[in-house]
């Protein structure tokens, strides 16, 4: 319909515009206009022309009905011009879309619909055959549609890599440090050896490596392993104990085994022991110092009777010595007499039958006997008697008692290397005690305060070895033994090692460094549990 109406506007333009010219009677120029407006004919009259507005028009080109043309513009977007008006006419086809949805440029959406069996329809509206997985790709991969298609994880053993290939695996990707693996491809990896010292592990890990008790030479007691840990290395058999260097010895037996305070005995691995000496007048018997009864204390005045302690005692007519008789005559208790002779020296007999020194004033002193069985004594009536010497090997203590050498002037057990303890003569009155030093000891016990220590292991003279505890770390030393953190064992310091002086400050060893008993002065002691340091400067048992 609006066809027709243009069409009859046009003719009756065409019309108006003869019949203006034909007025003018001639023929003149004509001008067209494109805008609209005034058009001056040929034959010299004017023709109004049409306006887009005025003919309602939006785009196109169109007669302005005096002979010339109107341009109405083109239309925005993808609008198509229909009869001079702008309209969403848009087609799937005009956009190069072949699927999908797609906006039509009006505000509206053109629907290109779907792809045939097969493809799909990719990012840009075209129809497109999705690729597949390859067999050795995987993971998340473009379809080459815009898409993306999932091709599933590698094979045991194989990994996937950055491009989406599955690939052998390395050491590094393993976790491996050391040994050699599978890499998942039918070969194996070998991812090397560890540094020394170290050893590979089950999960193919550089780690410590342990000491064995093989490695170390040791056939028992506990040993640190190298890596914090400790080695059990068993015990030895009955009979047998573990010395310092980890080997299975014999055990001696010791005096107090035997419950023996006398005489030599085997300590069972080849030596003997010297387990002390018995007090004049006694005798040792089975390890045991046994005082000989008399025929008084037996009550038996005549005939051989048995001591008590192994031997006999003659108890017939009784001496001078068994009536305690030095001079003078006296009945021997079998119905006789016995001479004891006369007394020299000055001395005269008195009623009693003993010697004695006649006094000015009156009286008669009598002197004391001496009190062993050496060495020079004051008798009490102002002289000085000589008490005898000694064997060789022995000397006369300050009791005046003959004692084994290394006895001399000390009291209690005392530790030697190759022969066991001795016992020595104990403290005479007037002593409290027999210090660990074995001196006898008058008096109360020094204390570290009195010696003004507060740490440390220190000696006092005529006591012995006192432990203040151990000392702190960065305590100044001189030795091990200022630090303590020790043991002392018959008036010996024992280093653990567990608190060393190290450049002249107590430095306590780290935590599970293994105890390691240092003897200072006898070699022979060996018997020491081992442990570990507790990082105090302590080896707890």
């Amino acid at each position: 319909m609006r066809t027709l109406h243009q069409s009859i506007l046009a003719v009756l333009l065409t019309l108006l515009a003869a019949s203006c010219n034909n007025s003018g009677g001639g023929a003149g120029p004509a001008v067209m206009a494109t805008g609209g407006g005034t058009t001056t004919s040929s034959g010299g009259g004017s023709c109004a022309a049409a306006t887009c507005m005025a003919l309602s028009h939006q785009c196109g080109t169109w007669p302005d009905g005096c002979g010339g043309t109107l341009d109405c513009g083109s239309c925005p977007g993808s609008q198509a011009c229909s009869e001079g008006t702008c309209s969403c006419s848009a087609t799937c086809a005009g956009l190069g879309k072949q699927c999908g949805s797609w906006p039509d440029g009006c505000g509206g959406t053109l629907d290109c619909g779907s792809c045939a069996g097969g493809t799909t329809c990719g990012s840009d509206g075209t129809c497109c055959s999705p690729g597949t997985c390859a067999p050795t790709q995987c993971g998340v991969q473009p379809d080459g549609c815009g898409g993306t298609v999932n091709c599933g994880s590698c094979p045991a053993g194989m990994v996937c890599n950055a491009a989406g290939a599955c690939v052998c695996q390395t050491c590094a990707q393993l976790g491996k440090q050391c040994g050699p693996w599978p890499d998942g491809c039918g070969g194996t990896l070998d991812c090397g050896s560890c540094p020394t010292g170290q050893a590979c592990d089950a999960a193919g890990a550089c780690a410590c490596a342990p000491l064995t008790c093989v490695s170390l030479g040791k056939q028992c007691g506990p040993w640190w392993d190298g890596c914090g840990g400790t080695l059990d290395c068993g015990s030895c058999p009955t009979g047998q104990v573990c010395d310092v260097t980890g080997a299975c010895a014999c055990a001696p037996k010791t005096c107090a085994e035997y419950g023996a305070t006398c005489g030599p005995l085997p300590d069972g691995c080849g030596n003997t022991l010297l387990c002390g000496t018995c007090l004049a007048g006694q005798a040792c018997v089975g390890g045991s110092c046994c005082t000989p009864q008399t025929c008084a204390q037996l009550g038996k005045s005549c005939g051989t009777w048995s001591d008590g302690c192994g031997g006999t005692v003659t108890c017939g007519p009784q001496t001078c010595a068994q009536l305690g008789k030095q001079c003078g005559t006296s009945p021997d208790g079998c119905g006789g007499t016995v001479d004891c002779g006369s007394c020299s020296g000055g001395m005269t007999c008195n009623a009693s039958g003993a010697c004695c020194f006649p006094q000015t004033g009156g009286g008669c002193c009598v002197p004391t006997p001496c009190p062993g069985n050496c060495g020079p004594h004051q008798d009490g009536c102002g002289n000085t008697v000589d008490c005898g010497t000694c064997a060789n090997g022995e000397v006369c203590d300050a009791y005046g008692i003959c004692t084994p050498a290394i006895c001399e002037n000390r009291c209690g057990e005392l530790q030697f290397c190759g022969f066991g303890p001795v016992f020595c003569s104990g403290c005479p009155a007037g002593t409290t005690t027999c210090s660990p030093g074995n001196n006898c000891w008058t008096g109360p016990a020094p204390t570290c305060a009195g010696l003004g220590k507060t740490c440390g292991v220190w000696s006092d003279p005529g006591w012995g070895l006192l432990d203040c505890g151990p000392c702190p770390a960065g305590t100044q030393c001189s030795t091990d033994e200022d630090c303590g953190g020790g043991l002392i064992y018959a008036d010996q310091f024992f280093a653990s090692g567990c608190l060393p002086c190290v450049g002249g400050a107590c430095t306590p060893a780290p935590s599970q460094t293994q105890c390691v008993w240092t003897v200072l002065y006898d070699p022979c002691l060996i018997n020491y549990a081992y442990g570990a340091c507790n990082g105090s400067g302590l080896c707890p048992p």
